[in-house]
């Protein structure tokens, strides 16, 4: 059976901006695991600036890859300091 989710739980003292200088690897691990990694590494810059950019401004990033079926940060209802990888399924058209 394959994984389809995992998750990083931070202390609650860590903020978004101390992730800074590790994000960039994280998120090209991620997106080697999921096998999301795309040849154009140019549009894989682009996202990790943009994510990097909220992390500067101690925003949670988008985290995931706008072309792929998984995710590394997802949306929460509260407050959190979560990092998950996650799957989500297209909707159909309508």
């Amino acid at each position: 059976m394959r994984a389809r989710s995992g998750h990083i739980k931070f202390d609650k003292k860590v903020k978004w901006k101390n992730l800074v200088s590790s994000f960039r690897p994280l998120f090209l691990k991620f997106l080697e695991e999921t096998q999301q990694l795309p040849e154009d590494m140019e549009s894989v810059d682009v996202l990790i600036e943009e994510n990097l950019r909220d992390l500067r401004n101690n925003r949670k990033p988008e985290g995931y890859n706008r072309e792929g079926l998984m995710r590394m940060i997802r949306s929460r209802t509260r407050s959190s300091s979560t990092c998950t990888g996650e799957g989500r399924r297209s909707k159909s058209p309508a």
